[in-house]
C-alpha cells in the first residue's frame, strides 16, 4: 500500500506540478505565433533526451509501443482530435508531457522523435514543418 501512494504521489507532482503547467502553456503559446520558429531546448527547464509527437486518435497501445515505455498519465488520446501530445523522455522514463491544442494546426515530422540537437521546427501558416 506504501509503494502504491509514494508511486500515486510521483506521478502525481509530475503531471499537476506548476512547472508542467507552464511549460504546456508557454509551448502552446508558441504555437501559435505562427510564423515561428520553436525549438524545444529553449523551452525546457529539464533534461530530456527524446520527445515524441503524437497526433489525434493514437491509442495507449500505440503510444507506449512508440515509447518503448508504459506513458503513465490518462489522456485518452484515442478519443480525442482537438489536441497533440508532446511526450518527453530521459533515460527512457517520461518526465514530461504537454497536450498541445491543435486549432489550425497540423504537425508533421521528418523523424520518429525529436532530439536536444534537433529540437527546433517551424511553425507556419498554422502547419509545423521540420
Amino acid at each position: 500500500m506504501k509503494l502504491f501512494l509514494m508511486s500515486a504521489v510521483l506521478i502525481g507532482s509530475l503531471w499537476w506540478s506548476p512547472s508542467h503547467h507552464k511549460f504546456e502553456k508557454t509551448l502552446n503559446e508558441q504555437v501559435q505565433k505562427s510564423p515561428a520558429t520553436i525549438d524545444l531546448t529553449s523551452l525546457a527547464e529539464f533534461k530530456w533526451d527524446k520527445a515524441y509527437v503524437f497526433g489525434p486518435y493514437t491509442s495507449k497501445e500505440a503510444l507506449n509501443a512508440q515509447l518503448g515505455v508504459k506513458f503513465p498519465g490518462v489522456i485518452n488520446m484515442e478519443r480525442r482530435d482537438d489536441m497533440y501530445l508532446f511526450v518527453f523522455l530521459y533515460k527512457k522514463k517520461v518526465i514530461e508531457y504537454a497536450q498541445v491544442n491543435r486549432l489550425g494546426i497540423n504537425i508533421s515530422l521528418d523523424r520518429t522523435y525529436l532530439t536536444p540537437r534537433h529540437s527546433s521546427f517551424m511553425v507556419t501558416s498554422g502547419r509545423i514543418q521540420h
